[in-house]
């Protein structure tokens, strides 16, 4: 469809909706539902285990008609399948959207990124296996018993959301903590009865650029030298008993502040960290994602 023509149809599509909407101001749901009795079970969609019932919105059969010929007129169906094909489909950034890959679905398992994504998602099961086994460890050989995640904005919310709604499961895992204010009585608080030594660090940013995150992140290596953490657990590769990973694609940025080799890797196509599937979820992953996936989604703990 040529651009103009695509301009018409999308301008005409909204301006039926615009008439649509003047007509329909009056709508009344109590009159609706009593004039349809089949209203409640024709306005609802269900997909995947959810159910969307619209149907007590101010929408009538009409609306929804009119809605996708919107969608048509803007030629929506293919902006998901290129969204969902690894295009680059934000213009203002120049990146590729391809959270869905991320998820395990049929949706990127035939993308180019599949691989990488697969021996990513190895990578964070693994730690988690070692973290909940007991098998990683802090300088003094013993295992972990707390983990607290340095991070802010959606390195912050998303797993600590994902964590409070499994903590039901965590069982004898350790315990996860959540650092995100720059106030160093936030980091302080948390830390109070805390072995340093059984402490493990997860450091979240996309590009480690984050004052709030890189300060936090400094003062909790500032806390764990002061415990008598020596600089091997802290930044050489070779050394088993690590206190730190990181989770972002700064490189640069997060090697400053600690150990490379700990790293998560994040991806410019993929760059949301709320993302539930993502490498900076690895945190809830130690508690209860990797025991009981859901028996209803295919996400990347299966």
């Amino acid at each position: 469809m040529a651009a103009g023509e695509r301009r018409r149809g999308a301008d005409g599509a909204w301006e039926a909706l615009a008439a649509h909407f003047a007509q329909s101001r009056g709508l009344d749901l109590r009159e609706a539902f009593g004039a349809d009795p089949g209203r409640a079970e024709r306005l609802r969609v269900s997909a995947a285990g959810l159910t969307l019932d619209y149907s007590k919105n101010l929408v009538t059969e009409r609306t929804i008609e009119l809605l996708c010929e919107l969608a048509r007129t803007r030629e929506l169906p293919g902006r998901v399948r290129a969204q969902l094909g690894g295009a680059m489909v934000n213009g203002t950034e120049e990146r590729a959207v391809l959270h869905t890959a991320l998820r395990g679905t049929d949706a990127g398992e035939r993308l180019p990124q599949a691989r990488e994504v697969q021996a990513v998602r190895k990578r964070m099961a693994e730690l988690a296996r070692r973290v909940r086994a007991g098998d990683w460890a802090g300088w003094t050989g013993e295992p972990v018993r707390d983990v607290v995640n340095i991070g802010i904005g959606g390195s912050h919310l998303g797993p600590a959301f994902a964590t409070e709604a499994l903590g039901h499961l965590r069982g004898t895992s350790p315990r996860c903590h959540f650092v995100s204010n720059v106030d160093p009585r936030d980091l302080e608080g948390v830390l109070t009865g805390l072995a340093p030594a059984r402490t493990l660090f997860i450091v979240a940013s996309k590009t480690f650029g984050t004052l709030e995150t890189l300060e936090n992140a400094r003062s909790a290596r500032r806390w764990l030298q002061g415990a008598g953490c020596p600089d091997a657990a802290l930044s050489t590769s070779a050394s088993r008993q690590r206190t730190c990973c990181r989770c972002g694609t700064g490189w640069a940025d997060a090697t400053r502040c600690g150990r490379r080799s700990g790293c998560r890797s994040r991806w410019r196509w993929a760059w949301r960290p709320s993302t539930s599937c993502s490498p900076a979820h690895t945190r809830w992953t130690c508690i209860s994602a990797m025991r009981r996936p859901s028996p209803t989604c295919r996400c990347c703990w299966r």
